[in-house]
């Protein structure tokens, strides 16, 4: 209760009573205390927040956070009433702010925008902004920011793409060194690529023969004219060269004006002003090739740990490219030697040969298989022409055989019966000869004895009597081949009569799939398994109508009751001498669930293939016309979408690809599928050729083709480059001994090496005496024997074994990570396994970062306040976040999934209403709607929405997010309410009520105080000053030491002065506010 009163007094001036006034603030208190506590929650929450919170007017912070401190290391007092350009590290970035948030905030009333803050220590760091107006409609208002710190989060995607940088740098001085060998373009390449990595000034590359030193190319370029005293020197001249060569490490030198130099190194120095300098040694094993030496000119370099590892990677690529230059080098030279020495050799022979030809021409040419055998070893002497077609060997490869390589028989057994044929005791022999391609052939062969020079020779003449043999065993193989595919089919085989459906056989599939044992389902109506016996029964006229009939869909049930989806294919068959019906009943059940997946997905898909530039999505109707096909081909083609609907000619050119995809399709089209791509090249609307790589599939409608749709990828780069590498195959023959990457092949029976390049030494330490002849398991490569297990099941199975990761163990002992690729190929008729394995320790590394980046982002998704959702305009729910369920108080995303979103709505218009709105703008943004939970309460949420729409436009998905704004919405109601009442009571009050500062400066005041001072207007009002009002100053004086002592006065009588100078007795009640450390900020009371 606040009371107030005032003395009654007679003639006398005596008091003779008391008027008392009692006023009841209960209401009133209670009302101040609740606007205070939600004001408290709303600071306690703009504090504590976790990112930097604050509110600009005109771009003047009035508000920020404590973390807003934080994050710029400014206090709030020196951030507050200060233009935010004081956090900019330049007026640039300040304005670029400023107009690109504005701008945002019109289109679409927030703004997010990501730049670069100094903080007050001077550090920069990166920040990203995300703006809302306090008034969408007046931004002068004021507007709200949040600030988050992402300067780590840009430290690691920078450092991330630095390394991918460094790794596409070597990469590229990899790919430029193999793709020549000739060695003075190898040498400037290997200059010119490592200035461009490090980023330095300048490269030279000096070859080492014999204790000289030569200088080999230099980056830049010298002129032609330079002199010949400093392309050549004595290794003892420069000692900074022969250490780095002697101790076979890298060599930095800091700065040439105070390292102790040679006279000739410091007339090179000097010459070029070189500055900090890097000596590269370049070795292939233990051999030394030469240095490469890189530096600055006119500048000191400080070389990093990092740039000293990219340049050991560097030297090893470079030692290895040098030496394959040079061994190229050398090998042309060889051949020249060679091909004089074989010219020689062939003027010696030439007379021998003209006689010889005469009679050998009479074996050679004959038609007959020959062979010449020489008996005692079984080595073929001669073999004719015929021979050398039949087994598929030169005449060379087989005269360097014997015939046991060649018979199947083993050795003692053919020697057996060479023996026989020596003695002549049998002529004629049936054997088993094996070709060059591995195939195995049936031979009938007539051996006679001939001699020549005292010696004894068998003359063989060979039969292929494969055909025959085969045909005689076809039939026998072709019973149990058929009984075979019958019992092992994948899919269910059933025989049955076609009059009453009864079963005469079926397959263990059938059983397996059905949950039937044989016994049971022979003899068993095919009627008791399925659901639409009316269907079968016309399925099975149309068989016997039309001899067959295929992809009939029908619903089936399995013992056990369970349904089954099923594909039919039936033909009319002779079954033990009686009409039957053969039916192959594939299990589409799953297919079915996956189709309709797929069809769910298949507006989202749409959008990623519209949305992606280099390729396009098309459909076909039956006809082969186009009658859907996606934006992108304009960009690809040149030609406008309009130009590719309603036609089947695809702007083709008259290239013979063309003919082999028009098959394809039409293939396609008649249900016979083949899987992979096909290749069509289309004429560009500018008239050049481009080319497609084309993946299309059928699509089915209750089993038959209504059309097809595809995806075509312009690939006209890259088969130019395929083109390229095939006209070069024997340049990348050759480039099997420098690659950096390990290369070896090995026998597949044994697993013996047979051979390894350079890069297989580089990165195990193995040499090729360490390793040929010798298995993986003999040297322990394999750090894991489980990788090795899958290497070969998969070389088994496929025949390939693609990007195995897989852990190495070095000669050294240390553990290297690889990708391998092998594959299985014949070399000389013999299978063996080539193997490519590149190191990947650096990749890995990359990788872990990226992971750990992903892990940090993913959870940022996972532990985000909105409520994320994606649901059909029926309410079904297809997809949510945890804060979805949690939002509407579901207690888990399966019960939300499975609960009708009509039940969020309040009544059953709201839905409609919500839909209409999504079908007319699109995409909601920001906009507040009422929910209600699962339970009832009502909610007020902020949603996100964008409509998903067909091909007609007719909306048919949601997707969005929300955001709980209840707690809000109703602290602003009730907010509201409050100052409606608080208003009221305020402008209606018969008392006078006021707030004024300390020095006497009135803030507002009531109706009521207006009145009583005399005022017209409010202006009026504040225009008084308190220390003016009083009669007699002494009440200032102790209404302010009252009030200071005590905190409030109640009923303090003074006299006051009208705006019109009339005096009015007064009485005042009122209190002191003060700040937290006890200062008075205003006063506030009532007067009457």
């Amino acid at each position: 209760i606040a009371d107030s009163g005032a003395p009654i007094r007679n003639s006398d001036n005596e008091i003779i009573g008391v008027v008392l006034v009692f006023r009841d603030q209960t209401a009133e208190r209670n009302s101040k205390k609740e606007l205070v506590q939600r004001e408290d929650k709303l600071k306690s929450i703009f504090r504590s927040a976790p990112v930097g919170i604050g509110v600009v007017i005109n771009r003047i912070m009035k508000e920020v956070n404590q973390q807003l401190c934080e994050i710029t290391g400014y206090t709030a007092n020196e951030l507050i009433e200060q233009n935010s350009l004081m956090l900019y590290d330049n007026a640039e970035d300040y304005k670029y702010v400023g107009e690109e948030k504005y701008r945002q905030i019109a289109e679409k009333g927030t703004g997010t925008v990501t730049t670069r803050w100094k903080r007050k220590t001077g550090e920069i760091i990166y920040v990203l902004l995300s703006s809302t107006p306090l008034d969408i409609n007046d931004t002068s208002k004021g507007v709200t920011f949040t600030a988050l710190d992402i300067t780590a989060q840009k430290r690691i995607e920078n450092e991330i793409n630095r390394k991918n940088s460094d790794l596409a740098a070597l990469l590229n001085i990899s790919l430029a060194l193999v793709e020549t060998l000739d060695l003075t373009n190898v040498l400037q390449k290997i200059t010119d690529g490592s200035v461009s990595l490090l980023e330095l000034d300048t490269s030279a590359i000096y070859i080492l023969k014999n204790n000289e030193l030569f200088l080999g190319a230099t980056s830049p370029q010298l002129p032609e004219n330079f002199p010949d005293e400093f392309r050549k020197a004595l290794l003892e001249n420069h000692i900074h060269i022969k250490k780095c060569i002697k101790e076979k490490s890298i060599l930095t030198i800091a700065d040439t004006h105070t390292e102790n130099l040679t006279e000739e190194e410091r007339i090179i120095t000097e010459t070029n002003n070189m500055r900090s300098l890097l000596y590269l040694p370049l070795f292939v094993e233990s051999e030394p090739l030469g240095v490469l030496i890189l530096g600055s000119v006119g500048r000191l370099h400080n070389f990093s740990d990092e740039e000293i590892n990219l340049s050991r990677t560097l030297s090893s690529q470079a030692a290895m490219a040098l030496s394959n230059s040079m061994l190229f080098e050398k090998t042309k030279e060889d051949l020249v030697k060679l091909e004089i020495l074989i010219n020689e050799r062939k003027i010696s022979e030439e007379a021998l040969r003209q006689s010889e030809n005469r009679y050998r021409n009479l074996f050679e040419n004959h038609s007959a298989v020959k062979l010449l055998i020489e008996p005692e070893t079984g080595n073929i002497l001669e073999a004719n022409h015929s021979a050398a077609e039949f087994y598929g060997y030169t005449k060379e490869e087989l005269t360097s055989m014997s015939i046991q390589q060649i018979n199947m028989l083993g050795e003692e057994d053919v020697k057996k019966e060479i023996d026989k044929a020596k003695s002549n005791q049998k002529i004629f022999f049936e054997f088993k000869h094996k070709t060059a391609d591995g195939s195995i052939r049936n031979v009938e062969v007539f051996t006679s004895i001939i001699e020549s020079n005292g010696s004894q020779y068998l003359h063989s003449i060979i039969h292929d009597v494969t055909e025959s043999k085969k045909a005689k065993d076809a039939l026998k193989q072709s019973e149990e081949d058929y009984r075979t595919l019958f019992n092992q089919a994948h899919d269910p085989i059933i025989v049955f009569l076609p009059e009453n459906e009864i079963i005469l056989d079926v397959n263990n599939r059938a059983c397996d799939v059905y949950g039937y044992s044989k016994e049971e389902l022979i003899g068993m109506s095919l009627e008791k398994i399925s659901q639409n016996i009316k269907a079968g029964k016309e399925k099975i006229n149309k068989v016997l109508s039309e001899g067959s009939f295929y992809g009939f869909e029908t619903r089936q049930i399995r013992k056990d009751g369970t349904e089954l989806i099923i594909e039919v294919n039936a033909t009319q068959i002779n079954y033990k001498n009686q009409d039957a019906i053969l039916s192959i009943n594939r299990d589409i059940t799953e297919r079915k669930k996956a189709e309709e997946k797929i069809r769910e997905n298949e507006q989202r898909m749409r959008i990623i293939v519209e949305g992606t530039p280099n390729l396009f999505f098309y459909t076909q109707d039956t006809s082969g016309k186009i009658t859907y096909i996606s934006p992108s081909v304009e960009k690809i083609t040149g030609h406008k979408v309009e130009e590719w609907e309603n036609q089947s000619h695809w702007f083709v050119t008259d290239n013979k690809v063309n003919q082999y995809a028009v098959e394809r399709t039409r293939a396609h089209l008649k249900g016979e599928f083949t899987e992979g791509s096909i290749l069509v090249e289309v004429e560009h609307a500018d008239n050049y050729p481009i080319l497609l790589e084309v993946y299309e599939n059928p699509v089915l409608l209750e089993g038959e083709v209504i059309g097809l749709q595809g995806v075509a990828h312009d690939i006209t780069a890259r088969k130019k480059i395929e083109d390229e590498l095939i006209e070069s195959e024997e340049l990348f023959r050759r480039a099997f001994f420098t690659s950096p990457d390990s290369i070896n092949i090995n026998s597949f029976y044994d697993g013996m090496y047979v051979n390894i390049n350079e890069g297989f030494t580089s990165i195990t330490g193995y040499t090729t005496e360490e390793v040929i002849g010798k298995t993986s398991a003999e040297i322990n490569i394999w750090a894991n024997l489980d990788d090795r297990k899958k290497l070969v099941e998969g070389l088994k199975q496929k025949g390939f074994v693609n990007n195995l990761e897989a852990e190495f163990k070095m000669k050294d002992g240390k553990i290297v990570t690889g990708l391998m690729s092998a594959s299985v190929f014949n070399l000389k008729g013999v299978p063996h396994i080539l193997s490519i394995t590149r190191n990947i320790d650096e990749i890995k590394k990359v990788q872990v970062e990226l992971y750990e980046s992903e892990k940090r982002y993913r959870s940022f998704f996972e532990n985000d306040l909105t409520g994320d959702y994606i649901s059909t305009i029926e309410g079904n729910l297809l997809s949510c976040n945890q804060s979805f369920a949690d939002i509407f108080g579901f207690e888990s995303i399966e019960q939300a999934i499975n609960t009708n979103m009509e039940a969020i709505y309040d009544n059953e218009n709201s839905r409609e209403k919500f839909l209409a709105m999504v079908s007319e703008k699109k995409n909601l943004i920001n906009f507040e709607y009422e929910y209600k939970k699962v339970t009832g309460e009502k909610l007020y949420l902020i949603e996100n929405t964008l409509g998903i729409f067909n091909d007609a436009g007719e909306l048919v998905k949601l997707q969005g997010y929300v955001f709980d704004n209840t707690k809000r919405k109703l602290a602003e109601l009730q907010l509201k309410e409050s100052e409606e009442r608080f208003k009221g009571l305020f402008e209606n009050a018969t008392l006078g009520m006021y707030r004024g500062t300390p020095e006497g400066e009135l803030l507002f005041g009531n109706k009521a105080l207006m009145d009583i001072l005399g005022c017209n207007s409010i202006e009026e009002l504040k225009k008084i000053k308190a220390s003016d009002l009083y009669v007699e100053k002494e009440d200032r004086n102790r209404f302010q030491k009252e009030i200071l002592e005590k905190g409030f006065v109640s009923g303090f009588e003074e006299k006051f002065y009208k705006s019109d100078g009339a005096i009015i007795e007064i009485s005042e009640s009122a209190r002191a506010a003060k700040d937290e450390k006890g200062k008075i900020i205003f006063y506030e009371g009532i007067i009457e």
